[in-house]
């Protein structure tokens, strides 16, 4: 080849691998349309890579020097071997920078992602407007939240109640970024109603975005993988393995690393039946778990009143970040509703308003019924209607403002009756049965068919008047009626991270004997008892004053419930800590006031008193339902300075819900000043009408004590009602 052909051969090589071919393949291309001016438009195009690392690129591959020309002392050989080298190295230094922008684009898009899965959190809204009920299409009100008006589904039995008291209602919502990572959105809306706390779904419901998203990052500790295995145990407070109605109660979650690598951020995600008057709360996950250790999270279930009774299906699937979950987990628990609102027809007797007062049904008499509906079941009956039905044309309803056909009352409660009254007539041209055909037709918010409850009024018969009937319950016969109290005081623990009391079990072996010796009271004392001796002791008084129960304690009798002992306080929730309490798991071992209290309060008996003597006892009064005493003209009846029977009478037409507590949140001494004052209380003789009430103990014998008792109202109380300790007659 001559030397023309070699110069020329080269100097196309020194171009083709020059550094000023660098964007060679992003040459203008040519536009299809041209400017006015008549030239040609081009459109750069250039990858994001080289906007970014392009002078790093072309620092590289300054520094690297083989794109350097070498001059005259470069033999033609070794000018050819650099410019091989240099297009190999032009292509490797592309692509390492071409991967380092794929991971640029992967971090920046973790970094959004976590920023969106970081500010993921629980909102409290307001509603803001309600709209008229749908009963036919839905069963839904149309309703303002956060703004939006969206239909929010409310069964026919609860509307009611929700509507009157829809300013009360709360929702909560999850709020987080959007896939912009620049604006939020509200979403996962729940509605709870203003007074059972039934849950309602409103609006969009989905996952959160990125909930198990996590940016990997290698570590230098893992020398293998994790192997997962994962456990669930239904964690009951009272005992029973059910999730009953009112309860609190958790799925606690064990998670095992039986690998040998660290596993890392694990996340739990639920799934489960529709079930109303359910919230299940969503566990915080679990940041990392190493070899040979285990972890623990939390499902937290709460049961409305009305849940009814089921069987539940959990399924537990789980996220990991490395993708080395434990196995999925399948659970059922038991729920136990109440016994819902059952309507029974009560004694029954006549006044003849027109005839021979001889008490029995004639043709041609005005007749006056009176009759009680009765509750028998375990919840309220709400929004109950009450209908006569006469099913012949010759007996003739009369219609009175004081004693109409039809009648509506807004609630029955539980062991509850009301008195209804009707007027009739029987013609002379009856020519049916004895058994005069009328009936009651009744219906309430929970059981929506109507029941039909023959009265049975036979004509010509003898039937008990008016006069003669006996009420059961609070405004009937209180002759066997009873004061009981159940004392519980803890000295020593099991657990040796808990200091024994010198004076708890002395305090109450001298109030129990106070109680006993001169009010009468029938007292039942336990020192030191477990948890489950002191679960078993209150089911046994709920049994004992239990509707269905032959020979069952009067509901017009009353209990004090008296508590000495440690008390601990832990996610606002207060606890009483019995002798086998475990400070380091409260929720399992202790004695709950939160769960406690609702179960206390619906013991069948209309006069309920818990006096608490342990630190943080204030805490029995922290659910919003359950009011604080702060009024003492409350109790400041006038009755209570009346003649001692007409005290007695007047107290039992109210129901009593009452707590008195050593302190609100704080500590209180081995040796009390609260029971001292209880028991110097107790102890003085000659009260006026020989009754001492519990207003009168607070503020006459605790209201100096320091730190300060409290006393208030929780569950059914009714205005004005008080707790009586009546001295023994001598």
């Amino acid at each position: 080849m001559n030397p023309f052909a070699k110069l020329t051969i080269s100097l196309f090589l020194l171009l083709l691998h020059s550094p000023l071919l660098l964007f060679a393949q992003y040459i203008p291309k040519p536009s299809p349309n041209f400017a006015s001016s008549g030239q040609m438009k081009f459109n750069m195009v250039k990858p994001k890579y080289l906007e970014l690392f392009g002078g790093q690129i072309q620092q590289e591959m300054d520094e690297s020097g083989l794109f350097d020309p070498k001059g005259e002392f470069e033999t033609h050989q070794m000018y050819e071997e650099r410019q091989r080298r240099a297009s190999m190295y032009k292509v490797s230094i592309h692509e390492k920078y071409q991967r380092k922008y794929k991971t640029y684009l992967k971090e920046q898009d973790n970094a959004r992602k976590n920023k969106i899965r970081n500010s993921l959190e629980k909102v409290t809204l307001a509603l803001e407007g309600i709209g008229k009920y749908e009963p036919d299409r839905g069963q839904y009100f149309p309703v303002k939240i956060n703004g939006g008006w969206d239909n929010l589904h409310v069964p026919l039995s609860d509307a009611p109640s929700f509507k009157e008291n829809f300013k009360g209602a709360k929702a909560t919502a999850d709020r987080q970024l959007k896939e912009d990572g620049e604006t939020y959105e509200v979403f996962n809306i729940t509605v709870y109603h203003p007074i059972t706390n039934a849950p309602y779904l409103f609006g969009p419901q989905r996952e959160p975005l990125y909930l198990s998203h996590i940016a990997l990052e290698p570590s230098e500790k893992d020398e293998g993988i994790p192997r997962l295995e994962a456990s669930v145990q239904f964690i009951d407070p009272s005992g029973n393995s059910l999730l009953d109605a009112r309860e609190k109660a958790q799925l606690e979650i064990t998670i095992n690393n039986l690998g040998k690598g660290e596993a890392k951020n694990i996340f739990a995600q639920i799934e489960h039946g529709e079930i109303n008057a359910l919230i299940v709360k969503r566990p915080l996950p679990i940041e990392s778990i190493a070899p040979g250790k285990s972890g623990k999270m939390t499902i937290g279930l709460e049961a409305g009143e009305r849940i009814k009774s089921a069987e539940i299906a959990f399924l537990i699937s789980f996220t990991e970040e490395r993708f080395f979950p434990p196995p999925p987990q399948n659970v059922t628990i038991e729920v136990q509703g109440l016994k819902p609102p059952a309507l029974a027809l009560g004694t029954l007797g006549i006044e003849e308003k027109e005839g021979n007062q001889n008490n029995v049904i004639e043709n041609g008499e005005l007749i006056k019924v009176t009759t009680f509906l009765r509750n028998t079941g375990e919840l309220s009956a709400e929004n109950v209607t009450v209908n006569v039905l006469i099913d012949d044309e010759n007996i003739f309803p009369v219609e009175k403002k004081s004693y109409p056909l039809s009648r509506t009352i807004p609630s029955i409660g539980v062991d509850e009756q009301v008195i209804f009254e009707f007027v009739f007539a029987v013609n002379f041209k009856y020519k049916g049965g004895d058994i005069l055909p009328i009936h009651l037709e009744v219906a309430d918010g929970f059981n929506a068919v109507p029941k039909n409850i023959p009265l049975n009024l036979r004509l010509k018969e003898k039937l008990l008047s008016v006069k003669d009937i006996k009420i059961e319950g609070v405004y009937g016969d209180i002759g066997n009626r009873k004061d009981y109290a159940l004392v519980f005081c803890v000295s020593d623990y099991q657990n040796e991270g808990l200091t024994p009391l010198a004076n708890p079990v002395k305090d109450g072996q001298a109030i129990a004997q106070e109680l006993r010796a001169h009010y009468g009271f029938e007292v039942e004392l336990l020192s030191n008892p477990t948890l489950e001796q002191m679960v078993n002791k209150i089911r046994e008084y709920q049994d004992n004053f239990s509707v269905n129960k032959d020979n069952r304690f009067h509901p017009a009798s009353q209990l004090f419930i008296y508590l000495s002992g440690h008390g601990e306080v832990e996610n606002e929730v207060g606890y009483f800590l019995p002798s086998d309490a475990d400070n380091r798991e409260l929720y399992r071992t202790a004695f709950s006031y939160d769960i406690w209290r609702r179960n206390i309060d619906q013991i069948n008996c209309n006069h309920i008193m818990v006096a608490i003597d342990a630190c943080y006892s204030g805490y029995f009064k922290a659910d919003p339902n359950f009011r604080s005493g702060g009024n003492k003209d409350r109790f400041g009846r006038p009755n209570e300075l009346m003649e001692r029977e007409k005290i007695l009478q007047d107290h039992l037409k109210l129901k009593t819900r009452l707590y008195l507590t050593s302190s609100s949140d704080e500590k209180t001494p081995d040796k009390s000043n609260f029971a001292k004052n209880i028991l110097a209380a107790l102890r003085t003789r000659n009260h006026p009408n020989g009754i001492l009430n519990a207003r009168a103990i607070h503020a006459n014998y605790l209201d100096q004590v320091r730190p300060r008792p409290l006393i208030g109202e929780f569950g059914q109380d009714e205005g004005g009602s008080t707790f009586l300790f009546i001295e023994k007659e001598q």
